[in-house]
């Protein structure tokens, strides 16, 4: 008698329920005696029934009347060890049970609890979750968890207005409850209906080595597939093999076990593997233990195949065909790896010991890491530092550069044994990729790694200008200035400073010279150059003697404006300006008389080059030589 647990539910509502059997199976059926005359009639009263022996869980809903009575009703439950199907609720019995207890239909309650939940469009990260609204609600709460957790009455997801609700962010191969209740309004919530148990698909595998040991307690041994080529048969897990000399495991409790029984070449099944993402593995191996051992005149027989995708066509990579007493250790190269591989162990039949497998491992021969994270700074015109991230022990890489859009193995190879790396030689203005490869030596590599695209930018302009050609007297000079800067210098005279003096002594005599500079940035690369043509001559026409303190010139160079201070200036003084060609571009007479003076004059009009100053009085001229930048 267990009437004290009630049920409470209402017309049109409904209630889970679940039970499983201690010792032994059973045959279960539940009746409620809606019309409360004592008697459980199977035709009407009758809700639920096996009709197989089991220990269950037996889990169902029963959905209460729509014009039932508000009041108690009894529900009964037997459970009978000798009818799969118990048909007599008051049967005098010897090996079983009757329970009854009590179901107390209520006034529905303002906001109905959901029913009937599902769960749909289930893959190994989402699934959909859905239920029955039995009110007007449209808005729901749903706590969700794995299997097996407490819930809290605390909403995971608040306020869905989506039935089903798509819930993601799942794991793979993992059994998850949920629950649900309505919200009719901002003060009325419905009960919560749930759980309702769901299990994902199994995701592909992506962290290698994998192991799979065929264990009870392994994640992913549900994951494992079987193909019935010939017959009907199956791969069970077990412990070793069905007789003969393998009797355990290779390790732990369980391994993998094909058939023994009578027949030849049949029946043939493949165990397949869960899919495995060998997109990042570079070298992928296959390394396994196996037995089949001889049953005479009998010898059971194994094929390891592999596929690259789950609808693929299977590729046949190894076939046992002889006696294997012991457990034995093969490992297989792993051909055309791919994001959606598989592996199959297919048993072949000839009654001999059971076939058996275990320890199956996938692992990368080839353990070098790939580099991640490329990138390029301090970029130059003919010049970038190159870096990345490396994600192993590697210390010496292989790189691979060109103009952007080569194809990986044509372009510039080079070995690295030290990063960032500084790249040369490269050309202004051009946009380049690079790839990178780690060598962890000794033939072990990673994948090639990029392209990562980066510009070198143009040469910009550094004001290089030796000046216009000039022509000067043979006992005259003339200063060349290619500009200050971070540069290096190389004049075709032979000097390597930023200045250059010309005169005819360094040039050899009077003529026309092409003077050549060579400008090299050093940070940049940038290579700049200019020339001049200067021209010595022997000047006849103006008189250069007299006193040389009579005049003074400054600045000089200049780049327009031109001070000359006059010493002993007066009204016979004359001030005149020509350029080497002899044409005169300034002329003054006519000063005040004046013990010194400083006359201020543009030539900013004029062109850049070489001019000379000519001081006349009545007692000498003094010809002085000015620069115009």
């Amino acid at each position: 008698d267990a009437t004290a647990q009630i049920v409470e539910s209402y017309p049109n509502g409904s209630f889970d329920f679940n039970a499983e059997i201690v010792g032994g199976t059973v045959g279960f059926s539940i009746w409620i005696d809606w019309n409360n005359d004592l008697v459980f009639d199977n035709s009407t009263e009758k809700f639920f029934n096996t009709t197989a022996y089991s220990n269950g869980p037996f889990t169902n809903t029963i959905n209460i009347p729509t014009g039932a009575s508000l009041g108690n009703y009894t529900m009964r439950i037997a459970a009978d060890w000798n009818s799969n199907n118990p048909s007599d609720p008051c049967a005098a019995i010897s090996r079983g049970e009757f329970e009854d207890y009590t179901i107390s239909i209520v006034a529905p309650p303002s906001c109905p609890a959901p029913s009937t939940l599902t769960a749909t469009a289930i893959t190994a990260i989402s699934a959909d979750l859905g239920w029955t609204e039995n009110g007007t609600a449209t808005t729901w709460d749903i706590e969700w968890g794995t299997a097996g957790f407490t819930p809290t009455g605390i909403p995971t997801i608040v306020g869905t207005t989506t039935n089903p609700h798509n819930l993601t962010g799942l794991t793979g191969n993992t059994t998850y409850e949920f629950y649900v209740r309505a919200i009719c309004s901002v003060s009325d919530s419905s009960n919560w209906s749930g759980p309702f148990a769901f299990t994902t698909a199994c995701g592909a595998v992506t962290t290698f080595p994998f192991l799979e040991d065929f264990e009870a307690t392994s994640n992913t041994r549900d994951c494992w597939t079987q193909i019935e080529e010939i017959g009907t048969a199956s791969w069970t897990y077990a412990t070793g093999s069905s007789g003969g000399a393998i009797t355990t495991a290779y390790s732990g409790t369980e391994n993998a076990r094909f058939v023994s029984q009578s027949g030849t070449n049949s029946p043939v099944v493949k165990l397949v593997s869960p899919v495995l993402d060998l997109s990042s593995v570079n070298s992928p191996e296959l390394a396994f233990f196996y037995g089949q051992e001889f049953w005479s005149p009998d010898q059971n027989e194994l094929k390891v195949y592999y596929r690259t995708s789950t609808t693929g066509t299977w590729t046949q990579i190894a076939h046992y065909t002889t006696d294997v007493p012991t457990w034995t250790a093969d490992t297989l190269t792993l051909p055309n790896p791919s994001a959606t591989y598989q592996i199959a162990f297919e048993g072949i039949n000839n009654f001999g010991r059971a076939n058996v497998v275990d320890d199956v491992e996938v692992y990368d021969a080839f353990t070098c890491s790939d580099p991640s994270n490329l990138t390029a700074f301090n970029i130059q015109p003919t010049s970038a530092m190159l870096d990345w991230t490396e994600n192993g022990t590697a210390t010496n890489w292989n790189i691979e550069w060109d103009v952007t859009g080569f194809t990986l193995g044509t372009g510039n190879p080079q070995a690295v044994a030290a990063k960032p790396y500084l790249l040369q030689g490269l050309t202004p203005g051009t946009v380049y990729d690079y790839y990178v490869q780690a060598d962890c030596g000794l033939g072990d590599t990673s994948n090639w790694v990029g392209p990562f695209t980066f510009t070198t930018p143009p040469c910009m302009p550094i004001g290089l200008d030796l000046g216009v050609d000039t022509a000067l007297c043979s006992n005259q000079n003339i200063l060349l200035d290619a500009g200050a800067g971070n540069y290096t210098y190389s004049w075709s005279t032979g000097g390597t400073t930023q200045t250059e003096l010309i005169d005819t002594t360094l040039m050899g005599g009077n003529g026309t010279y092409n003077i050549t500079v060579t400008v090299t940035d050093v940070i940049s690369g940038c290579i700049y150059t200019d020339d001049i043509n200067i021209t010595f001559q022997t000047c006849t026409d103006i008189d250069e003697l007299g006193n040389e303190n009579a005049i003074a010139i400054y600045p000089n160079p200049t780049n327009g404006l031109l001070n000359v201070m006059i010493n002993g200036a007066t009204i016979k003084t004359t001030l005149t300006i020509v350029d080497v060609q002899g044409k005169v571009v300034y002329s003054r007479n006519n000063f005040t008389n004046s013990a010194s003076l400083v006359e201020t004059i543009d030539l900013s009009g004029n062109d850049k080059g070489i001019y000379f100053i000519s001081l006349t009085t009545d007692k000498a001229t003094v010809v002085k030589k000015v620069i115009l930048h």
